[in-house]
């Protein structure tokens, strides 16, 4: 699978670190396409100019189908990327068979950044008394245990029909 049908959004409010600029160098190679913005003062000013921005390229280019939101501290493998696709489309046939509609489903990635060394102990925190839902096909033996987890928006993904949505709220 190639990514030339994701929209990479960079969000700069510090530093890009080397390892972001090699992630994204890989991303394009992959067919990735990039939109970066200038920094603002303001993390969450930053985003919504770049989210801004982002709208208008999904207006015009209906073959993007996924935007992913990338942090400038954030790096991983491109494969990660398909395998969050894998799980949106997976998750929007789960609630689809159990009537709660064929929405696209926004994932994020759990992450370490300079404010956490220790992101499982985030996931747990955030999923006492809830059940995790099983997805086939995702890594090596066969499963992947999705749960809801205390995260930014520095690593997600988000189908283009929920993201110009949510601009269009």
């Amino acid at each position: 699978m190639n990514l030339s049908n994701v929209l990479v959004l960079l969000a700069p409010y510090g530093t890009e670190s080397h390892a972001t600029s090699q992630f994204v160098s890989v991303l394009q190679s992959q067919g990735a396409n990039v939109l970066r913005t200038q920094a603002k003062a303001e993390v969450s000013l930053t985003r919504n100019v770049l989210a801004g921005a982002a709208y208008d390229v999904l207006r015009q280019a209906r073959h993007l189908q996924w935007v992913f939101w990338l942090d400038q501290d954030i790096c991983g493998d491109w494969v990660n990327i398909v395998a969050m696709i894998h799980a949106s489309e997976q998750l929007k046939g789960f609630a689809t068979e159990n009537g709660r509609g064929g929405y696209w489903p926004s994932i994020t990635g759990i992450y370490v950044n300079r404010y956490s060394c220790n992101p499982q102990r985030i996931a747990a925190y955030a999923i006492r008394g809830r059940e995790p839902i099983q997805l086939d096909g995702i890594n090596s033996d066969g499963a992947a245990e999705l749960v809801p987890v205390l995260a930014g928006m520095g690593c997600l993904l988000q189908h283009r029909t929920t993201f110009m949505a949510h601009c269009d709220e």
